[in-house]
């Protein structure tokens, strides 16, 4: 019979070392609950405007290694998001996460990382690793690789990564093969935006 003393032990032993492998809650900051879509707990910023913050990396700060692509060694996991204060009237909430370094263009040639259509207004945050499991409705658009779902920073040198929210009015038609850029969507569904806000982090290799 095995001894439960040196099981809870072994258990304990490799729980702690869990941190150390990088994951949602890499770069310092703690791990986030993933199992449940609600808002974050805790102050929100010090500020009435529409913002968005992320518990993985701050305005302008690096992006974890947990965030970025598997070929860059990392996790590829979707970052935690968060965004207070949204303009009165939102029904509706997009994301788009996307590269205007080069090669990548600027505008509509930008590289396409992530976006998420038709989040209900009721939700104000994504679960880090998780993207829209559990949000009802919502539906991943296509990134650079010509894939839905969230690809992550895989650039070979550093460079700057925009993550936006958009308020809007009503949902737009989306599916898994919708492939826009921020300056793409600004262009067709501008008349539903009611505000955005914009969370920049760099990435290096």
């Amino acid at each position: 019979m095995r001894n439960p003393r040196k099981i809870l032990i072994v258990a304990a032993a490799c729980l702690a070392a869990l941190p150390a492998l990088g994951g949602c809650g890499g770069n310092g900051v703690p791990p986030v609950d993933t199992g449940t879509v609600s808002t974050v707990t805790g102050p929100p910023p010090a500020t009435t405007a529409f913002t968005l913050t992320s518990q993985n990396f701050q305005e302008g700060g690096a992006i974890p290694p947990a965030l970025a692509c598997q070929s860059k060694n990392g996790g590829n996991q979707p970052p935690q998001l968060s965004w207070y204060n949204p303009p009165a009237g939102t029904a509706f909430f997009a994301v788009m996460m996307e590269d205007q370094n080069p090669p990548c263009g600027a505008g509509d040639s930008a590289c396409r990382h992530w976006s998420v259509f038709n989040i209900p207004g009721s939700v104000t945050q994504l679960p880090c690793g998780r993207g829209v499991s559990g949000v009802p409705g919502a539906v991943e658009g296509q990134n650079y690789l010509g894939q839905s779902g969230y690809a992550g920073p895989c650039s070979p040198v550093p460079h700057t990564y925009n993550i936006t929210v958009y308020a809007l009015k009503t949902g737009v038609p989306a599916s898994s093969d919708t492939a826009v850029t921020r300056s793409s969507f600004q262009a067709a569904y501008g008349d539903l935006i009611l505000g955005s806000a914009t969370l920049s982090g760099t990435f290096t290799p």
